[in-house]
């Protein structure tokens, strides 16, 4: 009976062990994912895609410099309460 016993208490105790090793490892995807989504929030901010766009050169356009293009049978886009018309 108490090699029964010892059996059973030496397997509690490495399941035990092994769910400790799975909830740290949780907790740190869990940090991960909350600083991915902290990335993600401050990279989609209109400051900074702005700061981005600088970086790279680019700025507002001149209006007297803006060509507008018109495709011939291109279809716009709908809005959702509004059909598309051709």
């Amino acid at each position: 009976m108490a090699i029964l016993y010892i059996n059973q208490v030496s397997q509690v105790v490495a399941a035990n062990h092994q769910l400790q090793v799975i909830r740290r490892e949780q907790a740190a995807i869990e940090r991960q994912n909350q600083d991915l989504v902290d990335i993600l929030a401050h990279e989609q901010s209109p400051a900074y895609i702005i700061g981005q766009a600088q970086t790279m050169g680019l700025g507002p356009v001149d209006p007297k410099n803006l060509w507008m293009l018109q495709v011939p049978h291109l279809q716009g886009i709908a809005k959702q309460d509004q059909p598309i018309q051709p």
